[in-house]
């Protein structure tokens, strides 16, 4: 479709409500005159969903006689009837009028659609096509930019399952590890499982077969626990590692020279009892095994090993969207995204708006099928959706608050609210409101909002108005039981997870930053089409129609998102004026340290820096001195293992420091301080600096670390090591040189003395 085209439909959508055509009957064209070719206008106009009525009524927007300008009415083309009809109002009958197909294209109704086709170009753009026409408004639908073709589709549904396993596979193998490396029986006593248990026989079970039995013993009062899923976290359908216990047994047992650990599926856990599945791929012969459970002085722990319901879920949710054409359909980049007309929202919200929020809220509400919303750090990605579920409940469609995490789903619904203070805005505050219109919410799942489960986990689900699940939780329901679902931080759930809340609702608005950190960790492998969240699929799959990016930040000083506007948002974000001043008394708002040497391994194998820790212990220190209270401090790395080497130095500082939040670049993400340090660790002649520079993952991770805070940041970093591409590394496949315009965008200090080797 022409760019013409596309910003008429848009401005006609925009428009006022628009008119049917009244007219005393309808003129010929002089017979000189080129007939338009009316039906090409009429293919083109009916490929726009919004176009098109429920029964199949196209709506053709009429241009001025002369000129390409609007007018605001149009014609009707009905195909259905016992013959296809154009259809406008006759003023001299006052009743609807009917033109044949055949001939409109000699009237004058049939001129003023000329400009919606090829033959006919306007002498001058009309004023809808200017260059600062309203972006938002002009969008009226996304068209595919790649179209998977049959064989691409199935091998895109393999990838999708492939992905699951192989997620549900690595969990497996990294828990087997962690078991070992921390102990069995030290895990059974404080992490969870069953430390001892006898074998007392075989049963046969309808769900399982032959399963073999474990019995936990009685105690010394004669009880015996029965809670097994309560109280051991051993669940039916879940995987288990079978050892055995040589501490309880009253035999010899070298496990060393026996076949254990052996994996096992759950068949029931009941009555102090757990039937055990064992797996031929992963546990010795049946023979070996039973000749060790047979001994009856030999005692065994069962430890959790996988749960694998959050796998299978995935797996249901991918099925379920593939078994529905329409859905999978816009997965597979098939068919365009349609919205319906503007003039069917009508945005009314509590929520005080900007305008690209209003915008995002606009068009997701309109989306017929996806939306996505890029919601840059500190753009109010979290309030734009707040007013998408607000409006949405008051134009009566039921919607599913959707996302990765318990807390995300929980902020959602609440904000920051107390139990006698309500966030302004959010959900929350509107279900208490007396004055506002009753809604009714309810959270199925384990809320972590002590809030949220005291007010909203009881009741009927479903009669809400809003529901709060997390991704994977969303399995619970029905497909399309919801008119519409949301769900925020879209950019940390994977493909899988996210076909859950889409195959549960008929429409699905997403909301995250796919300039942040990904759904999965990189591990320098190439990263498959499945890995990558379903956010930034639908942005690779269809042009910008398909998303909004909200562009005005409320975080952070000027300066300190000066440098990630330019490097990651292609220097679109604005500063919101509150906010651009930011400082704490004096202090600059961004400085950046260079320390060179230091790093070391610890016994862990993670990375630290002695040297960069004593400056962030100095910087925390005049934060102190500045009034900032520990709360409001966050101390970022991307390495564990100066983790603590930072908190040892903060330690000999001030001992009272424990309410400063000293963690890895992950678990901030989504969260803000009013004064951020960052410690980058690495720090070497070879130009190493593992995943920090790796690539796509890289960007996203310092992305992460530079804009949580919003009136201080210092940056502490060998920017030599940083800014150089490792030996073994093909720069293609390296940021290193984000890291170099970074040192040349900061205001570097040298390191205290003392510091540098």
């Amino acid at each position: 479709m022409s760019d013409l085209l596309d910003a008429a439909v848009g401005a006609f959508l925009a428009g006022d409500d628009p008119i049917l055509l009244s007219t005393p009957g309808v003129e010929s064209l002089p017979g000189d005159a080129d007939e338009p070719p009316i039906g090409a206008a009429l293919d083109r106009l009916q490929a726009y969903d919004s176009l098109v009525t429920d029964d199949g009524t196209v709506l053709l927007p009429l241009h001025e006689r002369d000129s390409a300008e609007l007018t605001g009415e149009y014609v009707e083309y009905r195909p259905s009837g016992l013959a296809p009809t154009y259809v406008y109002r006759d003023t001299a009958t006052d009743a609807q009028a009917r033109l044949d197909p055949g001939k409109i294209a000699g009237t004058t109704v049939g001129w003023r659609l000329r400009f919606w086709t090829e033959a006919f170009d306007p002498p001058t753009p009309p004023s809808y096509a200017s260059e600062g026409a309203d972006e938002g408004s002009n969008a009226v639908r996304a068209e595919p930019v790649v179209t998977m073709d049959d064989d691409e589709r199935e091998s895109f549904h393999e990838e999708l399952v492939d992905s699951v396993e192989s997620l549900r596979g690595r969990d497996r193998v990294d828990t087997r590890e962690a078991l070992a490396e921390r102990g069995y029986r030290y895990v059974s006593r404080t992490e969870g499982g069953i430390e001892e248990t006898i074998y007392t026989g075989r049963r046969v079970t309808q769900s399982h077969g032959t399963v073999e039995v474990f019995t936990i013993p009685e105690e010394e009062d004669g009880e015996r626990r029965f809670d097994i899923p309560g109280e051991h976290d051993i669940y039916p359908d879940s995987e288990v590692l079978v050892v055995p216990n040589p501490d309880a047994s009253t035999v010899w047992i070298d496990r060393d020279e026996t076949p254990f650990p052996a994996e096992a599926r759950v068949a029931f856990a009941e009555d102090g009892a757990v039937g055990l599945s064992f797996f031929e791929d992963r546990s010795p012969d049946p023979e070996t095994l039973r000749r060790y459970f047979s001994d009856d002085r030999a005692v065994f722990s069962v430890l959790a090993l996988l749960n694998g319901v959050p796998y299978d879920r995935e797996r249901s949710g991918i099925e379920s969207v593939r078994s529905t054409p329409e859905k999978w359909d816009v997965l597979t980049g098939q068919q365009s995204l349609g919205f319906t007309p503007a003039f069917t929202v009508d945005v009314d919200t509590d929520l005080a708006l900007n305008e690209f929020q209003e915008t995002a809220v606009s068009r997701a509400l309109r989306a017929r099928d996806v939306y996505c919303i890029h919601g840059p750090p500190g753009t109010g990605k979290t309030r734009t959706l707040m007013a998408i579920v607000q409006q949405a409940v008051a134009d009566g469609q039921r919607v599913l608050a959707c996302a990765h995490s318990n807390q995300a789903v929980d902020n959602l619904l609440v904000g920051a609210s107390s139990a006698d203070d309500p966030d302004p805005g959010t959900l929350h505050a509107m279900a208490v409101d007396d004055d506002h219109e009753e809604i009714d919410i309810r959270r199925v799942g384990h809320p972590e909002s002590d809030l949220v489960a005291d007010r909203y986990t009881d009741g009927p689900v479903a009669e809400a108005d809003v529901v709060g699940a997390t991704t994977s939780m969303a399995s619970r329901f029905d497909v399309d039981e919801f008119d519409i679902a949301v769900l925020d931080e879209a950019t940390q759930a994977s493909i899988p997870a996210s076909t859950i809340p889409y195959a549960c609702a008929e429409r699905l608005v997403l909301a995250g930053d796919h300039k942040q950190l990904p759904p999965f960790a990189s591990d320098e492998l190439e990263q498959r089409e499945a890995e990558v969240s379903l956010f930034e699929h639908l942005l690779d799959t269809y042009d910008d129609g398909v998303s909004t990016m909200l562009r005005r930040q409320y975080r952070m000083h000027e300066r300190i998102v000066d440098f990630p506007n330019e490097a990651f948002y292609d220097g679109q974000l604005e500063t919101a004026d509150r906010n651009r001043g930011w400082t704490i008394d004096d202090l600059d708002p961004i400085v950046a340290y260079d320390v060179a040497g230091g790093e070391d391994r610890t016994s862990g194998k993670s990375y630290r820096n002695p040297a960069e820790a004593e400056i962030v212990a100095d910087e925390v220190q005049r934060l102190r001195e500045h009034g900032v209270p520990q709360s409001d401090i966050g101390v970022i790395t991307p390495y564990t293992g100066q983790i603590s080497c930072i908190k040892s130095a903060l330690a000999d500082v001030d001992a009272r420091t424990r309410g400063i939040k000293v963690n890895t670049v992950d678990s901030f993400q989504g969260s803000e301080r009013e004064a951020i340090v960052l410690s980058l660790v690495r720090s070497n002649d070879r130009g190493s600096s593992g995943f920090l520079t790796f690539g796509d993952e890289g960007e996203r991770r310092l992305n992460v670390s530079l804009t949580r805070a919003k009136r201080r940041l210092v940056v502490v970093g060998d920017w030599e090591t940083l800014g150089t591409v490792g030996r073994h590394r093909d720069p293609e496949d390296s940021c290193a040189d984000v890291y170099a315009a970074l040192r040349e965008a900061l205001p570097i200090e040298k390191a205290p003395t003392g510091t540098v080797s």
